[in-house]
């Protein structure tokens, strides 16, 4: 009965995280990954050099969410609602693992689940939201190592941290930040008598050893094709931002303090005496401040690097706050979440499917797709927005070899006439049209696209609310 509700616990604390992120689910993109994401997964494309379960994720979540009547870009902000409530469900038996009351527990994942980096991620198209899932996991794993050392639980965490590694590479500093805290707690349970350290150093070297696996695996399964991209991108960011020390003070205040706000400062309170404990703390939070500096310098990414530091964090701070402390913790973290939420939520492209509605009449809108609005645009507005009829991908072409795309011309006006046959109108946006006008490299398409658009469709100048561009009308 106890490990029943135990369970029932954690599906019901998860549960109550889906039914809040889905409230919030943001119809604004964010930032400048979110409209690449869902263009190479809605044409089934789950290559990644980088981060290497993200897109078949959320390429399965599309079909899922396709047959249940939901567009690609509804799929994957519920990917990350989803990723995001798992992650918070473990981190209530990591509490209990770590010795917490149940009431404590369940509060502490409440409040890692409320914290504005976190809460923002599940309520976006991006990688850290399905991310957080894992590192709940791993977080788990880390708490029952703390509780009872042994091989079997270091390799338990090796997995985890493996799986969370796959899922984005940034997993695999959970063993420098997870690891030296689960070891302190450990010790503290075992009083004056240190934690073997086999289990810990076993963790450790299986995860190393689990990354590489798991990415020679990419290679074989064809998904990977550079297997050191990721660690090349951080080296020519690091790069740059290494001589750029004046901007970690920013850096830390948006990555740390106002993403974990206020667990941020909480784990202060964590038993002040205890050293030992503060101190892994606070190595978690040089781990993750330190990374997040070299990528991104004083660049605003909401803790998306960091992400996994909210539960050492609220962890070390439920350890030494009490009940009703925790409580208004949560209100407050909930608060700010909601304001940064509903801040950014601006739907700004509403204004254009308001003009381009207007134009269209009684028949539905098609924008040719070429600039990052464009391509925000349909992913939010024509749910059918998938490789072959739902959009046609101008940007793409842009870079198609020069006779290619000449010796397909007829092919480019035969799809795009059948749209208007089927009672769609043809717009290309001001933005749009001026990337496509950019120049390209020698032997590539590049303005040309606009020249085998011209051949078959007369541009007609239009404006309506925020939208500003062309009509695209068939020659006769």
């Amino acid at each position: 009965m106890r490990a029943v509700r135990r369970v029932s616990d954690c599906v019901l604390v998860g549960l109550a995280a889906l039914g809040g992120y889905l409230l919030l689910a943001q119809r604004t993109f964010y930032g400048v990954d979110g409209w690449r994401l869902v263009r190479r997964v809605s044409t089934g494309d789950v290559r990644s050099d980088m981060h290497l379960l993200y897109k078949p994720i959320a390429h399965c979540f599309a079909l899922v969410g396709e047959s249940l009547g939901l567009s690609v870009y509804e799929s994957m902000v519920l990917a990350s609602a989803v990723g995001t409530a798992l992650g918070v469900a473990f981190l209530v038996e990591a509490g209990r693992q770590l010795g917490l009351d149940r009431r404590r527990a369940v509060l502490t994942a409440a409040l890692v689940g409320a914290l504005p980096g976190v809460l923002f991620f599940a309520t976006v198209v991006e990688r850290h939201g399905p991310f957080f899932g894992f590192a709940g996991a791993t977080a788990l794993a880390a708490a029952c190592l703390a509780a009872r050392p042994g091989i079997g639980r270091g390799l338990w965490f090796a997995c985890a941290c493996t799986a969370a590694y796959a899922a984005h590479s940034t997993g695999v500093l959970m063993v420098a930040a997870f690891l030296p805290f689960a070891f302190v707690l450990a010790w503290r349970n075992r009083g004056a008598e240190r934690p073997p350290l086999a289990p810990f150093v076993t963790a450790a070297v299986g995860t190393a050893v689990g990354m590489v696996a798991a990415r020679r695996l990419g290679v074989m399964l064809g998904t990977v094709q550079n297997e050191g991209d990721n660690f090349a991108f951080f080296l020519q960011h690091a790069a740059v931002h290494v001589g750029q020390v004046g901007q970690l003070p920013a850096c830390l205040w948006n990555e740390v303090l106002v993403a974990f706000f206020p667990a941020s400062l909480l784990w202060l309170f964590a038993r002040p005496r205890d050293t030992l404990l503060l101190g892994s703390v606070a190595g978690a939070i040089a781990v993750y401040g330190l990374f997040s500096f070299l990528i991104l310098g004083s660049f605003d990414e909401r803790g998306a690097y960091a992400l996994p530091l909210a539960w050492p964090l609220a962890a070390a701070a439920a350890r030494g706050l009490r009940v009703a402390q925790i409580v208004r913790a949560f209100l407050a973290a909930g608060l700010v979440s909601v304001v940064l939420v509903l801040r950014h939520d601006d739907r700004h492209l509403d204004a254009w499917d308001e003009g381009l509605r207007a134009l269209s009449g009684a028949r539905e809108p098609y924008l040719v797709a070429a600039a990052w609005d464009d391509f925000e645009y349909v992913f939010l507005f024509q749910p059918d927005a998938r490789s072959g009829s739902g959009f046609y991908d101008a940007f793409d072409a842009h870079g198609f070899p020069l006779e290619m795309l000449r010796g397909n011309a007829a092919l480019l006006h035969a799809f795009l006439g059948e749209r208007c046959a089927s009672g769609r109108v043809l717009f290309v946006s001001d933005r749009g049209l001026e990337t496509l006008r950019q120049p390209a490299d020698p032997g590539k398409a590049g303005p040309a696209v606009v020249e085998v658009l011209e051949q078959g469709f007369e541009f007609e100048r239009v404006d309506a609310a925020g939208f500003h561009g062309f009509r695209l009308n068939p020659r006769s």
